[in-house]
């Protein structure tokens, strides 16, 4: 289920976990776009207005977009963004880089698509079509990336 207020967004599965995102709303229209982080200008103020870490074709399950070269994988997205902060921080300082993201506008997380679209749709009889109805394969995907989440920030303990 998800639920969506003016200042947050949650979502939860079956199971009862519950993922709240705090989404800050202003500046949610007209902001500046970013840069790719990987883009070789991305430095200064370019830097400080904040990056893309995205990739297409990427997907949660680690196998999702094994038939596309130099997909980035969510873990060195977040490898990326870490490496971000630092960069920031050699400008501004821990302190205020810490103040920076806590503040910063996240325009849009988004997961799965290609889970579905190369993993359980692409071919006539997927492996994981067979092994999972549609409800099923959602909560295993959503739970797969829960268990990254919870490794990767130890959040939600």
């Amino acid at each position: 289920m998800i639920e969506i207020s003016t200042d947050q967004i949650s979502w939860s599965t079956k199971h009862g976990s519950e993922w709240p995102l705090h989404v800050s709303t202003k500046a949610a229209l007209g902001a500046e776009s970013v840069l790719p982080y990987l883009d070789p200008s991305i430095n200064g103020d370019a830097l400080l207005r904040g990056a893309n870490f995205a990739s297409a074709g990427v997907g949660i399950l680690n196998d999702t977009g094994v038939q596309f070269a130099n997909i980035i994988r969510i873990p060195q997205q977040f490898a990326y963004f870490e490496e971000y902060q630092r960069r920031v921080a050699q400008i501004l300082g821990e302190a205020e880089t810490e103040r920076l993201v806590e503040e910063a506008l996240v325009s849009s997380i988004t997961l799965g698509g290609n889970d579905y679209v190369n993993n359980y749709y692409l071919l006539p009889v997927s492996l994981r079509s067979v092994q999972f109805t549609v409800p099923d394969y959602t909560e295993y995907i959503v739970s797969e990336y829960e268990k990254y989440l919870r490794v990767k920030f130890l959040l939600f303990s």
